[in-house]
């Protein structure tokens, strides 16, 4: 089986192919994932050192601003700015230089991208198929229901941990699981990206500053 890189990203799912999920509902006044107009968010990414088995600051550096809610397809969705620095060359989250647009708004629970893909639930507990690749390896979904503390230089922050992982077509659930916690009316604390076949994670992004708009 060759080595599969398996990373819940921000606003991307890496494993070949994304999830869809049909949300119809919108609500703009729920805040469990700090979608608030002038929140900022800046993310160091870290790289896992098999030498000191610790994690190594690298120089890709993201930062995150609200910058507006605007309509799309009838729905209203926040924009959101992310630039990207830092990257040279490969990297196991896929980013590249430079500034991107997304916009997401939460029904429900659910964080959701105008495309309908779902990113986050934060209120549903059962394993949830995600996508097949239609030969050998299912891609899950699962929200923790035990609230988890996250350490970054920011703080300590509660949050919700949902993981992702892959279960063989014998039923054998595979050792990697990316991980991405939110913490409510904070937002994005820290997610992770691993092999499949690996439970150590071989990057993280992790939340380094923000600034709540009140």
């Amino acid at each position: 089986m060759k080595r599969l890189l398996l990373c819940t990203c921000f606003f991307t799912l890496i494993f070949s192919c994304s999830t869809s999920d049909d949300v119809q509902e919108n609500n703009l006044e729920l805040n469990f994932y700090g979608l608030t107009v002038g929140n900022s968010y800046t993310y160091k990414f870290y790289k896992y050192n098999s030498d000191t088995e610790d994690y190594d600051e690298t120089l890709i550096v993201q930062n995150v601003i609200i910058e507006d809610t605007e309509e799309v397809s009838g729905q209203q969705y926040f924009k959101i700015k992310t630039t990207t620095s830092g990257v040279d060359g490969f990297n196991l989250f896929y980013l590249q230089n430079g500034e991107e647009i997304d916009y997401l708004r939460e029904v429900d629970g659910t964080l959701i991208n105008d495309n309908n893909d779902v990113l986050f639930v934060n209120n549903e507990f059962s394993e949830h198929l995600v996508n097949s690749d239609n030969t050998s390896l299912n891609l899950y979904r699962k929200t923790i229901e035990e609230p988890v503390i996250i350490n970054s230089n920011t703080g300590s922050f509660n949050c919700i941990e949902m993981q992702n992982y892959i279960v063989t077509e014998d039923g054998t659930t595979l050792d990697g699981v990316s991980k991405i916690h939110y913490s409510e009316g904070v937002g994005l604390v820290q997610q992770t990206c691993v092999y499949a076949s690996s439970s150590t994670p071989v990057m993280i992004k992790k939340l380094n500053s923000y600034n709540i708009q009140n």
